[in-house]
C-alpha cells in the first residue's frame, strides 16, 4: 500500500505542477469508478487536507458564486483589508502572494512557479524517504528552536514522480516561526536530481507531405 500511495502523490503533485498559476479545479468525480478501491480515494483526500493544512489555496470562485468557507477574499491586493487581531497565520494571509526564492543553484523553490503567502523552504530532494528524512533531521539539529514551533502538517513530505521511479521532496511551512526568526532558504541538504544525465532521443524528420490532389467539380457545375 506505501507504494500505491507514494504513486498516487506522484501523479498528484504531477497534475498540481502542470496547472500552477491557472484556475483548475482536481475533480474526482468523473475519474471514478466502481472498480476504484476506496483506500485510494480517501488516500488523495489526505494530500488534499495536508495541502489545506499548509496553506495551499483553492482556485478562484467564479463571481456568479456564494461565498466559500476559507475562500480568498475576491477583492484587488491593493484593495485588501488587513485582518483584525492577529495570529501569525493571519497575518501571513494578508500578504500578497510572491513566487518563493529559489535553493542555491535550482530553478524553482518550494513553491514551483506558484504564487503563495505562506513562508515555505525545502530542505532536501533525495532519491529514497529515508535519505530526505536524514536530511531533516540534520535541518532540525542546525535549527533547533524553529524546529520546535513547528505542527505536523507543517513538515510536508511529497513523492515526486522521476523518470522511472519516484523521488521524495521535504518542503517547511514556517508559518508558526515568528518572522524575525525563520530560517532563510538554505543549499539543500540532499540535492537529487532525477533528471542528471537524461537527454531525449533525438526526433525524426518529419516526411515531405505529398501534394494534394485537385478537387472534383461540385455537383451542378460545368465539367471541362
Amino acid at each position: 500500500m506505501a507504494f500505491v500511495d507514494d504513486v498516487l502523490e506522484a501523479y498528484e503533485r504531477l497534475i498540481l505542477d502542470a496547472m500552477r498559476g491557472r484556475p483548475f479545479i482536481f475533480n474526482l468525480g468523473h475519474g471514478i469508478v466502481p472498480q476504484t478501491p476506496p483506500e485510494h480515494v480517501a488516500a488523495l483526500l489526505e494530500l488534499a487536507d495536508r495541502d489545506e493544512a499548509a496553506g495551499v489555496p483553492d482556485a478562484p470562485w467564479p463571481p456568479h458564486y456564494e461565498k466559500q468557507a476559507g475562500e480568498a477574499p475576491r477583492v484587488q491586493p491593493s484593495k485588501r483589508r488587513a485582518p483584525a487581531g492577529g495570529t501569525a497565520a493571519a497575518a501571513e494571509a494578508a500578504k500578497d502572494p510572491a513566487v518563493l526564492p529559489a535553493a542555491p543553484g535550482k530553478a524553482s523553490g518550494a513553491s514551483g512557479r506558484r504564487k503563495t503567502s505562506m513562508p515555505l523552504i525545502e530542505v532536501a530532494r533525495a532519491a529514497t524517504q529515508a535519505e530526505a528524512l536524514a536530511g531533516l533531521e540534520r535541518w532540525k539539529e542546525r535549527h533547533a528552536a524553529a524546529a520546535a514551533l513547528l505542527e505536523p502538517a507543517d513538515v510536508m513530505v511529497d513523492s515526486m514522480r522521476g523518470r522511472s521511479s519516484t523521488w521524495t521532496r521535504i518542503r517547511l511551512n514556517l508559518r508558526h516561526v515568528p518572522e524575525a526568526e525563520r530560517p532563510g532558504q538554505e543549499v539543500l541538504e540532499v540535492d537529487y536530481d532525477p533528471f542528471a544525465g537524461f537527454e531525449p532521443p533525438p526526433r525524426s524528420p518529419r516526411s515531405p507531405r505529398s501534394p494534394r490532389s485537385p478537387r472534383s467539380p461540385r455537383r451542378g457545375q460545368d465539367r471541362a
